[in-house]
């Protein structure tokens, strides 16, 4: 029978990367999505948390692209030094 031990090290590891790059990216997009606003000139919106955060959902949802990328990549880090 052969040994399964690294493979399944492996996959768990991949795992980790997607969970830890997906946390990261909706993080993002929590801390900066706008929930309500005022209609001054300009306008203001603020974040779930009370703080002022820029009008509109495109900014957020890039900027939690870029952060699940970014987290991903931090994740990945570790596993490449320790397999090579």
């Amino acid at each position: 029978m052969a040994d399964r031990g690294p493979r399944e090290s492996r996959r768990r590891d991949g795992w980790v990367v997607v969970l830890s790059a997906a946390a990261g990216g909706v993080l993002v997009f929590l801390l900066l999505l706008p929930t309500s606003g005022i209609d001054t000139d300009p306008p203001e919106c603020y974040s779930i948390f009370g703080y002022v955060v820029p009008c509109g959902a495109g900014l957020s949802l890039g900027l939690a692209l870029a952060g699940l990328v970014v987290a991903g990549a931090v994740a990945y880090m570790p596993m490449r030094h320790r397999r090579g």
